[in-house]
């Protein structure tokens, strides 16, 4: 960098440093045009980026970032952004790419987590099971490890083995939301319903728009009698993503349990004026 850009990039980083994060910004705006293959600059920007969850431009900046940059922690910031942007296929691309290289153990462990999330979202359980291969090669159990071994169980129907991983996922962390909802459904699956329901709390607890969680608990609470919080959740639920078709279905049934049919007009009327979709009353 030429001395005068040094010094607005210093600047820049001083704002940053002290989270006044517009000024930091606007600072950066201005070298833009000297900086675009500065791979300090670059990440500087897309830190900012992160904090003004402006993700699509985050994306765009970590793509030059790794051009210029040949560091590994650069690749896996642009892997996780691609994967927030539900960019899987790219982000895939990323992974293979750098498992080829060096990699340190807690990059390794990231990579790895990243991937198996991957696989399972594909549902390719010949990629999940070389990741979970090469997790037991490095000797790294981490939560992902044990859900994605509990996935593998369940695809090939040892569902009390699935069970004893899921257990081992959770108690890795207990805000593993998506493997609360696994051990609920498989709770479920073996007859216990207060067990069940117990997990889709957890599940709920940990993440409230887990929308596969909501929508499990919505039916076993209009099964179990017990609508309530169901309500309140799917409310919650509702203020973020108000038109989520089956999730607006699903409200109108909750309330038609407690004779709300007035809300349930209205539900069925937005469903009907957006999406065609209308709820028999």
């Amino acid at each position: 960098m030429q001395d005068q850009v040094q010094q607005q990039y210093q600047a820049a980083l001083e704002f940053f440093n002290k989270q006044n994060y517009k000024k930091a910004f606007i600072k950066l705006i201005e070298i833009s045009n000297q900086c675009s293959d500065d791979p300090e600059y670059l990440f500087l920007m897309s830190e900012i980026l992160k904090i003004r969850s402006d993700f699509a431009a985050r994306e765009k900046v970590l793509r030059t970032l790794c051009k210029f940059s040949d560091k590994i922690q650069f690749q896996i910031l642009y892997m996780k952004q691609l994967m927030q942007n539900k960019a899987v296929n790219q982000a895939l691309d990323i992974g293979l790419q750098i498992q080829m290289k060096t990699l340190s153990l807690p990059e390794q462990t990231e990579v790895f987590d990243m991937m198996s999330a991957i696989y399972i979202q594909e549902n390719d359980f010949d990629g999940l099971a070389e990741i979970v291969a090469g997790y037991e090669s490095f000797e790294i159990k981490t939560e992902q490890y044990y859900y994605s071994q509990s996935l593998l169980c369940l695809n090939s129907l040892n569902e009390p083995k699935a069970l004893l991983h899921l257990r081992e996922a959770v108690l890795e962390n207990q805000n593993f939301d998506e493997a609360w909802v696994a051990l609920a459904l498989l709770h479920d699956k073996m007859g216990d319903s207060d067990l069940s329901m117990a997990n889709l709390e957890k599940a709920l607890d940990a993440n409230p728009l887990n929308a596969s969680a909501l929508k499990h608990y919505s039916k076993k609470s209009i099964q179990l009698g017990c609508v309530d919080k169901a309500v309140e959740k799917v409310d919650f639920y509702l203020k973020t993503h108000n038109f989520d078709v089956e999730m607006s279905s699903q409200f109108a049934s909750l309330l038609k349990t407690k004779n709300q049919n007035d809300i349930v007009q209205r539900e069925s009327d937005k469903l009907s004026y957006y999406f065609g979709h209308q709820i028999t009353l």
